[in-house]
Parts: structure tokens; sequence; C-alpha cells
């Protein structure tokens, strides 16, 4: 049974930011609700005509403010920074949490597709006629790739960055499974991909739950012509192992003729050209 929001339990607040690396003042309207244990952002740049919305989904450790703040922020400051050179309109940003760390699963999936968005975009971005765009880093890459599998017509273009995915099956036994991880030919950390695996078990109950939604199985059909425009880029030193996976979606990308754009990289974990996902995300492609 699905469990209604009540809007009496949310708390919200509004603020400026200013962002170092850009002149445009960024407006914040924070809300969270303390039972169902979600939050979220809209934020806007102030003077920005734009109608459309991005939806920005954080990485570990993130929360509802990780477009303005943690990890990585130079990035994301980056690519307002760009749009302000390149005189482009900056969409309305949406972030969603669960907290630093969440996976969506059937539960959350359930919450986030039927219930949240649709709160978001009843009180937030009704009278925005623009195009809905969605940014995935690490965690954030896996859970805007499930949004993208099961509700792609909602989105024009993705930007999908480091996704978390798995490199091996999370449900080997320990040794066999520091043995699969071993043979990757990327550079990975065996520590810390061996404790993403981890991650992935206590959100998924068993194997089978993983198979359907583990993305390298949903792209085999989902991921074809009609997936919406995407930026897939991901750093041969990612130390999770995240660049074997996410070059294996770009080659079923390519087979399917999906039009997914592949930027492999020599980066570390969730690093990422800030300049050409931040042009794409506005349907300018740059050159090789």
């Amino acid at each position: 049974m699905k469990k209604s929001l009540n809007f009496l339990s949310i708390f919200f607040s509004t603020f400026l930011i200013f962002s170092d690396a850009s002149k445009a003042e960024l407006e914040a309207e924070c809300h969270n609700d303390e039972n169902e244990g979600w939050a979220y952002c809209i934020n806007t740049t102030v003077g920005s005509e734009s109608k459309d919305a991005l939806y920005f989904f954080h990485g570990v450790t993130g929360s509802e403010n990780s477009w303005t703040e943690g990890a990585n922020i130079e990035l994301r400051e980056g690519i307002r920074k760009t749009w302000e050179e390149n005189n482009l309109q900056a969409p309305t940003v949406v972030t969603i949490s669960y907290g630093s760390t969440w996976m969506l699963n059937d539960d959350y999936y359930e919450k986030v597709a039927n219930n949240i968005i649709p709160m978001i975009e009843e009180g937030h971005l009704k009278s925005a006629k623009g195009k809905r765009l969605v940014m995935g880093v690490s965690m954030g890459g896996f859970n805007a790739l499930q949004l993208l599998f099961k509700k792609k017509d909602f989105f024009s273009r993705a930007a999908i960055l480091s996704p978390m995915i798995p490199i091996c099956d999370p449900w080997l036994e320990k040794n066999a499974l520091y043995i699969c991880i071993a043979a990757d030919t990327s550079d990975n950390n065996a520590y810390a991909t061996y404790q993403s695996h981890q991650l992935v078990k206590s959100y998924f109950s068993n194997r089978s739950e993983w198979d359907q939604v583990n993305p390298l199985n949903l792209a085999q059909d989902e991921l074809n012509e009609s997936f919406p425009p995407t930026i897939l880029s991901t750093g041969f030193k990612d130390a999770f192992g995240f660049f074997s996976t996410s070059h294996k979606l770009s080659k079923i990308a390519e087979r399917n003729l999906a039009p997914v754009k592949w930027e492999g990289t020599y980066l570390e974990h969730a690093q990422y050209d800030y300049k050409k996902v931040g042009l794409f995300l506005m349907g300018i492609e740059t050159e090789e």
C-alpha cells in the first residue's frame, strides 16, 4: 500500500547561494519530511528564463544540498559556469535525497517515481513547460539509470557519470569475489571495489532481486533507439571498477543503436569533463 505524502509534515527553507566559480546567484528552496525520511531542494538561477528542469542525483555521502555543496563541488560549479559563459539559460535543478546512501530498489523507486517526483512537478514545476533532464553521479548514476530505463519518456537528455554498477556478482563468496575483482583490467582498488559490492547487497535482498534492476541487464532491451540522448562518462582510474561496467554499458548502447555518447577518461571516480557535460545537457555536443 502506498503511503501518502503528508504536506503538514514538510518543513522548508529558502536561501541564497553565491558561487565562487560563477557570478550567477542561486536560490534554493528545500523541503524535508522527517517521518518519511526524504528531502529535496529546488535550485533556481536568479534571472534565468529557462523552463527546463534538471533532476540531479548525488553519490554516497551526498544530500539534497549536493548541487551547491559537498564532494567535487567544483565540477557542479563548473557546469554552472559553463552555462553562464555560453549565455545559456540555466535550468531549475531538482535534488532528491533519502540520506547519504540510498539506491532505487523497488521500495525507493515507488516512492520517488510515483510520489515525490509528481509532487515536485505539481508544486514547483507546474508552470514550466520545458524539457526534463537527469544527471547522476556514482550511486546517483545508478539511481538515474533506474528512472531512465523505467520512465525514459519523461526525460529529454541525460548525463550518467561513474554509475555504480558492480563488476562482479555481489553474492559471490568473499574469496571468489576478490578473485573476480582482481581479474578486472581497470585501475580499481580491490577493497573499495569489494565494499561497493557489499553496498549493493544491503539494498537488494538476493541475486534475483538485483538481476531485475542491474543496469547491464535492463540495458539489453531498454537501451535502444528510443532512449534519451545520454552522455556516459567514467574514468579508467575509478577505484571501484565502474569503468569496466560503464564501458560494457556503452557497448550495449552501440549495439542497440542507442543515442549514448561514451566518454571514457583516465580520471578517478566521479570525475568528469564538466564543460562537455554542461553543454551536452543543453543540447550542444562538442567535437572530440
